[in-house]
């Protein structure tokens, strides 16, 4: 029987983005709750909620449902989920595919910052405003769209716990972030400027060489997240004033306090397991002298299609979902039985054709369940198990038929066995992979039984 520290349990509420809009968008979604409507307007920047009661923010004034709905129901609704891609480009333009998961409403430009409350204007007038370059709404220099991913969803995870993780962690250091990633930051590539570019006099931008790599990075946005709970000065500062450094001394010595580096794995679309496969053992490792971290914010984050959709193309048609595919597919049926652009992913699904290529950020925080008792915090799930295969064929991709990569499913489930009694047969429901191709249908259908 395994002690509380040896066993692993989620905490508090999930925080998510993605192209259906917020957690509590999505939520409302899948209950199909009479108030959807009112969370996607305040995705959108419509309405604001004041205490249970709702808001227009261009004015103030009381908004109901009913008017939410009437007003911008059908706008809010067409800018959600899967989608065509279509009207962002001239008919010129030759598209791979005409199918993707976007960001709803302007999130995509800039309305992500104003939801997280990033922009340079909060950050300055609050008690981050010693970081403030860090935040330039410039997007030259501003945080990337991945990077914000990243933020939004890992300080809402850590919003949503019932104390400050000040009062929960005596030293910093038991903190790590842990950031999963399949595509490393290709937008950046857009805002790059050479340093042989002639700039327009009135183009005049620092050149923040340091921000401008940081940005072209998978470990920025973790990175920020780490700094944002961090004590943290300027090297100009500290070299003015040395004493600034005295405050990042711990009771521990040799240890400052500051939290645990940013662990960050880029996998493709096994990413969050391949992550967390390397920070759970953290968790329960005891070796002399080694400080495991308490409690570990999970966070995963992409945007796979910035700056220019070349990712599409990469992809190719076989791989993804189409326009054409879905005509097809639809064209000897009846219209009430027709698939909609909007689900036209179908794993497990006699119309599985492909996959669809977005946007998403999400974050969970992962601590023991001794930790977890000890202060009172809310457990939604108790990890019974996990394993990792590295026989992906060096493709770092856990997708595919005969790279062994079933094999992590096998080993959880050994472990699980092996650590709660579980078997196969207390299990109810599992997740596959299954990535809307017929291929990897079966494959994944197959590891299922």
């Amino acid at each position: 029987m395994l002690t509380t520290d040896k066993v692993l349990v989620t905490v508090g509420t999930p925080c998510s983005i993605s192209a259906v809009g917020s957690s509590e968008t999505f939520q409302a979604r899948v209950d199909d709750a009479p108030d959807f409507i009112a969370h996607a307007a305040f995705d959108a920047g419509l309405v604001d909620f004041d205490g249970d009661k709702l808001k227009w923010c261009a004015n103030g004034e009381a908004a109901t449902v009913a008017e939410i709905e009437a007003r911008f129901g059908a706008q809010l609704r067409a800018n959600l989920g899967i989608r065509s891609i279509r009207d962002r480009f001239g008919a010129e333009i030759q598209l791979p595919v005409d199918i993707a998961a976007l960001l709803p409403h302007d999130l995509e430009s800039g309305g992500l910052r104003k939801l997280a409350g990033l922009t340079f204007r909060d950050i300055r007038d609050s008690a981050f405003k010693d970081m403030f370059s860090l935040f330039e709404d410039d997007p030259r220099l501003a945080p990337t769209m991945q990077s914000l991913l990243f933020l939004y969803s890992g300080l809402g995870a850590l919003a949503a716990l019932p104390k400050p993780l000040r009062e929960l962690l005596d030293d910093p250091f038991g903190f790590r972030v842990a950031a999963a990633t399949a595509f490393s930051g290709f937008e950046a590539f857009e805002q790059w400027i050479p340093p042989a570019v002639n700039m327009p006099a009135n183009e005049k931008v620092r050149d923040k060489f340091v921000t401008r790599l940081a940005n072209s990075l998978a470990s920025h946005g973790p990175g920020l997240i780490s700094t944002m709970l961090s004590p943290a000065y300027s090297i100009s500062r500290a070299l003015k004033n040395p004493r600034f450094l005295d405050s990042l001394n711990s009771s521990e010595p040799g240890y400052k306090r500051v939290t645990q580096t940013p662990l960050v794995a880029v996998g493709a679309c096994a990413s969050s397991s391949i992550v967390f496969s390397e920070f759970a053992p953290q968790l329960l490792f005891d070796y002399p002298g080694y400080k495991r971290p308490k409690i570990v914010l999970w966070t995963a984050a992409d945007a796979a299609l910035q700056p220019d959709y070349a990712l599409l193309d990469a992809f190719g048609t076989g791989a993804l979902i189409t326009q054409a595919k879905l005509a097809a597919i639809n064209a000897s049926r009846a219209v009430h039985e027709q698939r909609s652009i909007a689900d036209s992913l179908a794993p497990f699904d006699i119309d599985a054709n492909g996959t669809v290529v977005g946007h998403a950020g999400s974050g969970l925080l992962v601590t023991t369940l001794k930790f977890a008792l000890e202060n009172f915090l809310d457990i939604t799930s108790i990890i019974a198990g996990w394993g990792q295969s590295g026989e992906a064929g060096g493709k770092a991709h856990f997708a595919g038929v005969g790279f062994g990569g079933e094999n992590a499913l096998v080993h959880a489930l050994d472990m699980a066995h092996q650590g709660h009694s579980y078997s196969v047969r207390d299990f109810q429901y599992l997740v596959a992979h299954a990535t809307g191709t017929r291929t990897n249908s079966a494959a994944s259908a197959g590891r299922r039984s």
